[in-house]
């Protein structure tokens, strides 16, 4: 979800500034390789009260395949780009470059875009489209429990970032050196707070031993699913994030003036998921021990 929702705020933004539609193609999304690196992930914006216009597969095919094509439209589509290359912006290397701010309409963007720097001259529009369109009662009250009380979220991200052999690898789960370096560093700032810890590995969580107070999301809330956990941590300032776009998200549309939010000087293991500028100069970078290598 927060990979999809970088994606988005850039194309919001470029259309904003255009004054142009703007379509969403979900159609790799759709695409089963079978390669071991791939984590089936689907539409996640739905949630959310942004409009949601779809590409249809003629719209598509103006600048990429769908999938879905015959051996013989593949062959007559390849002939007709190269005849008349499409007008694709592609990401290099996960970078922020000041001309990507300068597309032109009839535009496809391909990339991750993950950086405030695509979209911070539209934060207010950027965060209205964020806005869930069904939150739950019960969480609107938990919600307003947790803005008035001092409390810091820490998101520990686990799962396929140890799990899965690839990411494990490449992007790597964070070390505990790092949570408990950013947790004196809110402490600092905030003598007494109280931090709480969402993750989707509670159960390693709980086996740490933690320097400073803890209480975890799951004993305090009855939810089972991430996008309550989402939900509750986008409404309380002060945020220690993961290495995890959905940490980043919930952590950006919570701040507030007053807010501190820390987070990881090395994104991941390698260079290759090391996006360019993906914290704000404002927030905290909390040094560990990852060794980023080629």
């Amino acid at each position: 979800m927060g990979n999809q929702m970088f994606q988005y705020a850039f194309a919001l933004a470029t259309s904003l500034r255009l004054k142009t539609d703007l379509h969403i193609d979900t159609s790799l999304l759709e695409i089963i390789t079978g390669d071991y690196t791939q984590v089936i992930r689907g539409y996640e914006l739905g949630i959310f009260s942004l409009p949601q216009q779809f590409a249809g597969p003629a719209l598509i095919r103006k600048y990429n395949f769908t999938g879905s094509e015959s051996k013989l439209l593949q062959f007559l589509l390849k002939v007709r780009y190269k005849l008349l290359p499409p007008n694709n912006l592609i990401q290099k290397e996960h970078r922020f470059l000041p001309e990507y701010l300068q597309s032109e309409n009839n535009t496809c963007l391909i990339g991750r875009w993950q950086s405030e720097k695509f979209f911070e001259n539209h934060r207010a529009e950027v965060k209205q489209a964020f806005i869930l369109k069904n939150p739950l009662s019960a969480l609107e009250k938990a919600k307003d429990a947790l803005k008035d009380s001092m409390y810091c979220v820490v998101h520990i991200r686990r799962g396929d970032y140890v799990s899965n052999a690839f990411y494990s690898a490449q992007l790597g789960a964070l070390p505990i050196e790092y949570y408990h370096s950013a947790m004196a560093f809110i402490a600092e700032k905030h003598p007494g707070i109280t931090f709480l810890i969402f993750s989707n590995e509670y159960e390693w969580c709980k086996k740490q031993e933690w320097r400073l107070p803890v209480e975890y999301a799951c004993d305090l809330f009855s939810f089972s699913d991430a996008v309550s956990e989402f939900y509750l941590m986008s409404h309380i300032p002060h945020h220690i994030i993961s290495n995890s776009t959905f940490s980043w998200w919930a952590a950006w549309l919570a701040e507030s003036p007053g807010s501190y939010i820390a987070g990881p000087e090395v994104w991941a293991k390698t260079s290759a998921f090391t996006p360019e500028n993906i914290l704000p100069d404002r927030w905290k970078k909390i040094h560990h021990t990852f060794q980023v290598t080629k």
